[in-house]
């Protein structure tokens, strides 16, 4: 199954000036957070792993009917830069995924692997 989503950049930039730590800490995780702060407009970065979660969330659900929240989603970097998936909780799927960027918007792409 496959899932994707698009963000409007600028989107996170807000929410990130309104709601700040109090936003971050509530979809991110730590590894995620340590991966997009330290770029001088990390809104773009957090942009991507959104649509990611996001994405993930759509190709879960319809797959297997479990609903996962963005917290338990996380994406990270692996040995070659690519995006890495892992849930904190307990499904038996496994998941590759595409982040891309283009001026304000930010896309991902969400395989369920069976």
């Amino acid at each position: 199954m496959i899932g994707v989503d698009i963000i409007y950049i600028p989107r996170i930039k807000k929410a990130l000036e309104r709601h700040g730590e109090r936003f971050l800490k509530r979809v991110f995780s730590e590894e995620e957070l340590r991966l997009c702060l330290v770029f001088k407009e990390p809104e773009k970065c957090l942009a991507g792993r959104w649509a990611c979660k996001e994405a993930i969330f759509k190709a879960v659900y319809v797959s297997t009917g479990i609903k996962l929240n963005l917290k338990q989603i996380e994406v990270i970097k692996g040995k070659e830069g690519e995006p890495i998936v892992k849930i904190r909780k307990s499904i038996t799927t496994r998941i590759k995924v595409s982040i891309s960027h283009d001026g304000d918007y930010a896309i991902a792409v969400a395989y369920v692997l069976k």
